[in-house]
């Protein structure tokens, strides 16, 4: 009995040591984790800073793309503009030297053209007529018209181009007298003016004055003498 009862009281004075050890080692283990704890905020803040960092330069990358992007539609607008500007000069250069030979062939037919009949200036003639014939064709596929003209009408500048000028009575000034060369438009812009010869009025001549005879004539101190004398 009694080394049981010492061997208890053992057992309860051992306790409260090894809880007064736990105790005393829990300040140690408090003062060692605050350190830790203080490195893993610091390591925190600095990813939080550099995770900002990293959206900051996305987004200016991301604007930057898009301005590129507005840079490159409008680069592209402009190329295309430059190309449609150039395909247009082209077509209409190729149009006015098709007209250009369509005039020469009509020159050619009117000075080969006369009253003798000659089976081979006829043939000639057909030929260059059917050659005409196809260019007209394509002026009109090209959606290409003469300008009419009228003679007696008013030259309007948008559409013609006085290159001469005729003194006249009977016509107003600014008529139409005749055309020099025909003109052309595609769908509806002048790509030549027609050249046309107007009129202009002449100049009204002064009235000649009649001076009295120097036998009739009287001075005006002479009339007053005159007057007094009556």
């Amino acid at each position: 009995m009694d080394t049981d009862d010492s061997a208890r009281m053992e057992e309860v004075s051992a306790e409260p040591l090894q809880a007064s050890n736990r105790q005393v080692s829990s300040p140690d283990q408090e003062s060692k984790s605050e350190p830790e704890l203080c490195v893993e905020d610091k390591e925190k803040e600095a990813l939080r800073q550099a995770l900002e960092a990293e959206r900051k330069n996305s987004r200016e990358l991301a604007n930057q793309i898009k301005y590129l992007q507005a840079d490159i539609v409008n680069m592209q607008r402009q190329v295309d503009r430059l190309v449609n500007e150039a395909r247009e000069k082209a077509r209409m250069e190729f149009i006015l030297e098709l007209i250009s030979v369509k005039e020469d062939l009509e020159r050619a037919i009117s000075s080969l053209s006369g009253n003798n009949a000659d089976p081979l200036r006829e043939k000639i003639l057909s030929g260059l007529g059917l050659v005409i014939s196809r260019i007209e064709g394509v002026l009109r596929i090209q959606n290409v018209e003469q300008i009419k003209v009228q003679i007696g009408s008013d030259m309007d500048p948008h559409f013609h181009e006085a290159v001469a000028y005729t003194e006249t009575d009977n016509t107003g000034d600014g008529k139409i007298l005749s055309v020099i060369r025909n003109g052309y438009v595609a769908g509806g812009k002048v790509i030549r003016p027609a050249l046309v010869e107007i009129a202009r009025q002449k100049p009204k001549e002064p009235t000649p004055q009649i001076e009295p005879q120097s036998g009739s004539r009287v001075e005006p101190e002479q009339s007053q003498k005159n007057e007094f004398q009556g």
